[in-house]
């Protein structure tokens, strides 16, 4: 895979996200995205950060395609149920601390999703049942890729 737009597609594909999905978390036209994927356009740097954010990847890899992937290897989303919450502190802390692995020394996004998962950790320990109930349905809508793998598991 040479291009951005060819590396995009096939992460798409490869998690059956739609197109108009994935351009509606990102923040553009599907239309606009299918000229990237085509090769026909060039991403802002802007919609790269937006798209790697969505799409769980590191913005290198996207843009490059060099270095690590996925900030947040597969195999951990795929276990990820929504329904156990102690299996989901273990896994948002688990995740963490995978991508520690990728993220040691970025001062960028990759840096910050490993601060965001152990805050999201701590805070979950303590949440209420409302407050863990929204941030379910938070996820969910967010992820429904996730969501439906989730529900599939429990």
């Amino acid at each position: 895979m040479s291009t951005i737009g060819e590396r995009l597609r096939a992460v798409r594909s490869e998690r059956g996200l739609t197109l108009a999905s994935v351009a509606e978390a990102a923040g553009c036209t599907h239309s606009y995205l299918s000229q990237i994927e085509n090769g026909k356009k060039e991403p802002s740097r802007t919609l790269v950060t937006a798209l790697a954010t969505r799409l769980v990847l590191s913005e290198r890899w996207l843009l490059t395609g060099e270095g690590p992937r996925d900030l947040v290897p597969a195999p951990t989303f795929a276990r990820l149920s929504l329904d156990d919450d102690e299996s989901l502190v273990r896994h948002m802390t688990a995740m963490a601390h995978e991508a520690t692995h990728y993220a040691l020394g970025s001062p960028g996004p990759e840096g910050q999703l490993v601060e965001l998962l152990l805050a999201q950790a701590a805070w979950w320990s303590s949440a209420t049942p409302e407050q863990r109930a929204w941030f379910r349905v938070q996820f969910r809508r967010e992820f429904p890729e996730v969501a439906a793998k989730g529900k599939k598991s429990v």
